[in-house]
């Protein structure tokens, strides 16, 4: 009877220990199977070691009760770790947010470090609507809302298929970011391609929008490359993995300046730089930092898909910024004037009118 009770007690703890150590390994069908088949194989081998024993050696010792033991806390320890592993992906998902992708969540599943603060380069995105305010008063709340969420919906789509993370709304703006909790070196690559298919997709909404609400939506956005620290920041009742740091704080004034400059989307110089020649940038603003100014730049689009019209532009305004840069501000004040006239530039008029405020 000792020998029994202690074949059952070991095969209950073989049958447990055999569910917590080769569970982790399930990633597939496949997998699953070969799981299961390992536990039948376990109760094999004990049938089969029970049968040569007695052939053999003439010892009777149980076999119903290990087998019984064995099984029972193989399913109920299977059982336990499905539940945990559910409430695990759970609390991810409630942590990166509805908006992650399925590719994003199954990676921090298996690895959940990715999730530990850290500092490293990212992508910033802040996005903002013009005129939103207005909008907003003169229709009722379910309108405002179900339009609000309709824009949100694409905007993080978009940012989902582009390998980004959303990070919070912000009223009628969005925050976003690239390079977290899965790490890469083509962040600000893969932002800038998201924000010119965001542009691309609310353009393309336009008309529905207008149907729908009677009324068009106009974002702007901008975008900022560099060190951040990136984590799960808040309280125990309440958290979000989210980012902070001067990085992010321009990132948000960059957005701002591009209101005032009639821009859609505005980059960082370090954005610009680590995009690469894929995309067409030209410098429209010197903003001033503690490190010292930043050359803020337009995202104009992909070098493949700049018309020549819009090359013409930007040749002319080469020529213009570069003499408002060294000082030659009658020159530059012409070729604004002209870029206004020939393209109807609204960031060349902005210069043109900033010129003859300070002489005024």
């Amino acid at each position: 009877p000792r020998t029994d009770l202690a074949l059952t007690v070991g095969m209950g703890f073989l049958g447990a220990f055999l569910a917590l150590v080769t569970r982790r390994a399930v990633k597939s069908r496949g997998a699953v199977w070969g799981y299961l088949l390992g536990g039948v194989a376990l109760g094999a081998l004990h049938l089969f070691v029970a049968r040569h024993v007695f052939v053999e050696h003439r010892l009777w010792f149980a076999v119903a009760g290990p087998l019984l033991a064995m099984g029972a806390t193989f399913t109920l320890t299977t059982l336990y770790s499905f539940r945990t592993e559910r409430q695990f992906a759970d609390l991810v998902g409630a942590t990166l947010g509805r908006y992650a992708s399925p590719d994003v969540l199954g990676r921090v599943l298996r690895d959940v470090s990715l999730l530990k603060p850290d500092r490293r380069p990212m992508t910033v995105f802040f996005s903002d609507l013009e005129g939103f305010t207005d909008i907003s008063e003169a229709r009722a709340p379910d309108q405002v809302v179900e339009l609000l969420n309709s824009y949100f919906t694409e905007m993080s789509r978009t940012v989902r298929e582009h390998g980004g993370q959303t990070d919070k709304f912000l009223g009628d703006g969005m925050m976003a970011f690239w390079g977290a909790p899965v790490k890469t070196q083509r962040h600000a690559l893969l932002a800038c391609e998201a924000a010119l298919a965001m542009r691309t997709a609310v353009a393309a909404r336009q008309d529905e929008w207008f149907a729908r609400f009677g009324t068009r939506l106009h974002f702007r956005a901008g975008l900022n490359s560099g060190q951040v620290l990136v984590g799960d920041m808040g309280t125990a009742a309440q958290s979000a993995y989210s980012v902070l740091g001067p990085v992010v704080n321009l990132a948000s004034r960059i957005e701002r300046e591009a209101r005032g400059l009639g821009c859609d989307l505005l980059v960082g110089e370090e954005t610009s730089r680590l995009a690469g020649e894929e995309f067409v940038f030209r410098p429209v603003l010197r903003l001033p930092t503690q490190e010292g100014p930043e050359t803020v730049l337009e995202l104009v689009g992909r070098v493949s898909s700049v018309p020549p019209r819009l090359r013409a532009l930007l040749d002319g305004w080469e020529a213009a910024w570069t003499a408002w840069i060294a000082g030659d501000f009658g020159i530059a004040q012409a070729a604004f004037e002209r870029l206004v006239r020939e393209f109807g530039d609204v960031p060349s008029e902005h210069y043109a009118a900033a010129y003859d405020r300070a002489r005024g």
